[in-house]
């Protein structure tokens, strides 16, 4: 029997230790040298270009971006001489696209291209200039009469455009994109002179409202109007000054009765009846008194509407009109009141012979979305398949009848005036079971 000394084990141990410390040492350095090896394999080329108008005028000061066309890869950037050129120095041997932008043009890019060790010229990029406009308008107070200084403000319709830092992809075009530094990045501006009027140039062809504010006067903004190319005249603001008054008005009924216990809401408004963003807020709910009255205090300056509720009576909505200082009185509102039909009808099968307790439902209203809700005054059959539902507001209407056993159906479109009205009768088809067939076999 031989015996292997401790030692020797020991000795043997820090060898293969050593052994698989170098190999590991070389894994990680062998790696690295490739990839030393393989950078420095990586060709690079020059390359030139050009960038023009579309008439072919080179374009001094363009920001170029040459970028990878078929991966993400490294971009290099120049800007062009008083030639319209430029030159990048090693960019690396792949298939590339030209982006090229400039204040007051359209941005653009070119077609795919090779660089290649040695010299390049890249495709030629010509930029459309940016089609702009001038507009002019006009800045009142509540009478017409002309109001200097006040600051205007040209907002796009399409929200706030883009910077020019941001490149679209090759070859799109953006109406918006332009350099709006003047207003914050938010639209054009000017200030009106002792006529109140405001010119603003270079405006791009797009949508555009108009905001005017002052101290002073509430603030406001126009409906949306077109830029084209040349002479715009924008609808003119009209500011109200900011003073509080006084609203009264009365609702009456279609006989001219004074309506109690009416809800009335008193809403601003913009100069063409749509709702204004900056102005006015909307006036808490009032309910009229024994006499049809209602008042509402403390209201700013501008231009409103009431609006009315009252149960058992069709909405109404006055014309606007005009809050000034002091005591206003608001036009009045006449309640016409809803008028109510009775409705019968008959369920069947569709055999014609009648079902009891199913479920029928006036319906108005069918959502497009949700085809099997329906919203209305509901009634269920008797012995006889029939019901009577009473209150219901004239108007068109289908009738919806269901049961368990049965399909949905529903009835063509029908009137429902004053008096008794007889719905179309709706036969309801059995529900089929599903039959399923099959064959069971052993191993």
């Amino acid at each position: 029997m031989r015996f292997v000394s401790s030692r020797k084990s020991a000795k043997t141990a820090n060898f293969a230790r050593k052994s698989t410390s170098q190999t590991n040492e070389r894994s990680l350095i062998e790696p690295l040298e490739q990839r030393q090896l393989l950078s420095a394999a990586v060709s690079t080329g020059t390359l030139t270009g050009l960038i023009t108008d579309s008439s072919g005028n080179p374009l001094a000061g363009a920001k170029v971006r040459i970028v990878t066309a078929y991966t993400s890869g490294h971009s290099y950037f120049a800007t062009t001489d008083s030639n319209g050129d430029y030159v990048i120095n090693k960019v690396a041997d792949q298939s590339y696209v030209v982006k090229a932008r400039d204040t007051g043009y359209i941005p653009n890019g070119s077609g795919v291209f090779q660089v290649i060790p040695g010299s390049n010229t890249a495709p030629t990029v010509e930029l459309t200039p940016i089609a702009t406009g001038t507009v002019t308008g006009q800045v009142t107070d509540s009478n017409g009469n002309p109001i200097a200084d006040a600051k205007v403000q040209l907002i796009p319709t399409l929200g706030t455009p883009r910077t020019m830092d941001s490149l679209p992809p090759s070859g799109e075009t953006s109406t918006l994109q332009t350099n709006f530094a003047d207003a914050g990045g938010y639209g054009l501006t000017a200030t009106t002179d002792a006529n109140g009027d405001y010119v603003i140039n270079n405006v791009l062809d797009a949508s555009y409202y108009v905001r005017a504010h002052i101290s002073g006067y509430t603030p406001n903004t126009t409906t949306a109007f077109t830029v084209t190319t040349g002479s715009n005249t924008a609808p003119t603001v009209q500011l109200f000054a900011i003073a509080y008054g006084t609203v009264s008005g009365e609702v009456t009924d279609a006989s001219g009765n004074p309506l109690s216990g009416a809800s009335v809401e008193l809403e601003p408004v913009s100069m063409v009846g749509e709702t204004i963003t900056y102005g006015p807020k909307h006036y808490t709910v009032k309910a009229t008194d024994a006499k049809g009255d209602y008042s509402f205090s403390n209201i700013l300056a501008g231009t409103y509407l009431v609006s009315i509720q009252a149960k058992g009576y069709v909405d109404n909505t006055s014309a606007n009109f005009t809050v000034v200082a002091g005591s206003n009185t608001a036009p009045t509102v006449q309640l016409t009141p809803i008028v109510y039909g009775t409705v019968t009808g008959q369920i069947t099968d569709n055999t014609g012979k009648p079902l009891a307790g199913a479920t029928v439902i006036i319906s108005s209203v069918s959502i497009p979305s949700q085809p099997n809700l329906f919203v209305g005054p509901q009634a269920t059959t008797d012995a006889n398949g029939d019901y009577t539902v009473k209150n219901v507001e004239t108007g068109s209407y289908t009738v919806v009848a269901l049961d368990k056993d049965y399909v949905l159906n529903r009835s063509a479109s029908f009137t429902v005036s004053s008096g008794t009205n007889t719905a179309p009768t709706v036969a309801l088809t059995p529900v089929v079971p599903d039959t399923v067939t099959g064959r069971i076999t052993d191993a």
